[in-house]
């Protein structure tokens, strides 16, 4: 009977799924069509992510400074109040001189990313043999040599590096979600033109 029942639930959700196919759709266009904007100038779209990730971390130490001011107790309101200062004021540094923090920001990210694909490399190798651990190892050199490429570039590419890689994503993903939606759209013509034979 859960069995029954289970795949009822899920023959509901995917019914529900494929009634939204317009939402993926106009995602996808929106995501397409942001990513193409930000892939005019990478300058300006990496300039202006560090600004949001600035803006952000600004709102989260004020956040933190109004936890604090909450909190019973002057060893946690304290703690709380120089965490929330620190915050803003590391926000105020990219403000400050966001060049600087792209460059940072930049090197940051490919040291990281080197240091993922290695293990995913090792990883992949550790399940050698089993379905699927090729694609690990793929992945991580693929990854390691992305790390690689900002690593070896920097600082010269931090200034656009960043805007390219979120132009990129934008318009992957919004060519994934315009593709999965119409895909629905499709399904959902085909199961209604079923329905009323």
């Amino acid at each position: 009977m859960t069995r029954i029942t289970s795949g009822r639930k899920a023959s509901t959700a995917a019914t529900e799924v494929e009634d939204k196919w317009g939402l993926f759709v106009a995602l996808g266009a929106g995501l397409l069509i942001a990513g193409c904007v930000a892939s005019i100038n990478f300058f300006v779209t990496t300039l202006v992510s560090i600004l949001y990730i600035a803006a952000v971390m600004f709102a989260g130490g004020l956040m933190q400074l109004a936890h604090a001011i909450a909190n019973r107790g002057w060893k946690k309101r304290l703690l709380g109040v120089v965490s929330g200062v620190f915050f803003m004021a590391a926000s105020g540094f990219i403000v400050l001189d966001p060049a600087l923090s792209e460059i940072s920001v930049t090197l940051a990210a490919g040291v990281l990313l080197v240091g993922a694909g290695v293990l995913r490399i090792i990883a992949g190798f550790g399940e050698r043999g089993r379905n699927g651990s090729f694609w690990i190892a793929l992945s991580g050199l693929l990854t390691l040599a992305a790390g690689l490429t900002i690593v070896v570039t920097w600082p010269a590419g931090s200034l656009w590096l960043i805007g390219f890689i979120l132009s990129t994503d934008l318009i992957f993903q919004g060519g994934t979600f315009l593709v999965f939606g119409l895909a629905l759209r499709s399904r959902d013509a085909r199961g209604t033109g079923q329905q009323s034979v």
